[in-house]
């Protein structure tokens, strides 16, 4: 959604519709803003703008809206300055209400980590699921020691939650999502994995593989600032990252034009490069 309001943005602030506000615009140019803004107007931040206790968020929210009924109506009328001139305006509505609506909804600090936790937690309920899976056709006693680490320290990150501890269940969960990883890893070596995750759409799924990046890259840090990387380890460590972080900027890349496949591959071969760092750290020895 930020690339698509930062493109809505550019539409409407574009230097050539401010030096030539005469010209008389192109239709096809026109009916790509009208569906631009039907997705900006039917995206989740806009819907909290619109319900949001800002007002004037709010009354942003309903100016975009009205500001495309009133554009595809005079697109209908064939006056295409007008309605060029209403979805610029439109546009810039949209993005002002959803920055609004974001800084007005941001969670204080300990609830943003403590979100962060949640979703960590679910990513490691996930892969523990898959290592019990792996562990019925395999008899694997280092498998079945890496579940029980895994649930110890599951306990401790709630437990350090419910205390209101957050940092301290940052540094637990985030082990357990490591050993996690490495263990399905190490159990899946040589199989072929299907993965069975189903999503709406490949922005969805290309959401998922940012969140996995985010998340190892997390663990990776901690693990720097610990010092738990041998030092002879980390040249090989960098090189992996720094890969990895090439493809992901080329993968945010391909998602701002809106090639999600493309973006979608990218990340998977970035995480890819990032697993490769975390084994480099030696946390595929638990």
């Amino acid at each position: 959604m930020a690339g698509i309001l930062a493109a809505s943005a550019a539409l409407a602030c574009s230097p050539a519709l401010a030096q030539a506000p005469e010209a008389v615009p192109d239709r096809a140019v026109i009916e790509q803003k009208l569906k631009l803004l039907e997705v900006v107007l039917n995206s989740p931040k806009l819907a909290q703008a619109a319900a949001s206790g800002d007002p004037e968020a709010a009354s942003l929210a309903a100016k975009a809206r009205q500001g495309l009924e009133e554009a595809r109506a005079a697109l209908q009328a064939n006056d295409t300055l007008k309605s060029a001139a209403l979805l610029d305006q439109a546009l810039r509505a949209s993005s002002a209400a959803s920055l609004k609506a974001s800084r007005s909804a941001a969670p204080p600090p300990d609830a943003a980590q403590r979100n962060r936790n949640n979703e960590t937690m679910q990513e490691v309920a996930s892969y523990r699921a898959s290592i019990v899976e792996a562990l019925k056709s395999k008899n694997d006693a280092k498998g079945a020691t890496a579940l029980q680490r895994i649930d110890a320290l599951v306990a401790e990150a709630t437990s350090l939650t419910a205390a209101n501890r957050h940092a301290d269940a940052q540094r637990a969960i985030s082990q357990a999502y490591g050993i996690s990883v490495a263990t399905i890893s190490e159990l899946r070596a040589g199989e072929t994995v299907t993965h069975e995750l189903k999503f709406e759409t490949p922005a969805d799924e290309y959401a998922y593989e940012q969140k996995r990046h985010q998340s190892n890259e997390m663990l990776v840090d901690m693990m720097i600032k610990e010092g738990k990387v041998d030092p002879g380890r980390k040249q090989l460590l960098d090189r992996y990252l720094e890969e990895s972080f090439r493809l992901r900027s080329e993968a945010e890349k391909l998602a701002k034009t809106g090639d999600y496949p493309g973006a979608i591959k990218n990340m998977e071969k970035a995480n890819d490069q990032i697993m490769s760092a975390l084994r480099a750290t030696g946390l595929a020895g638990f």
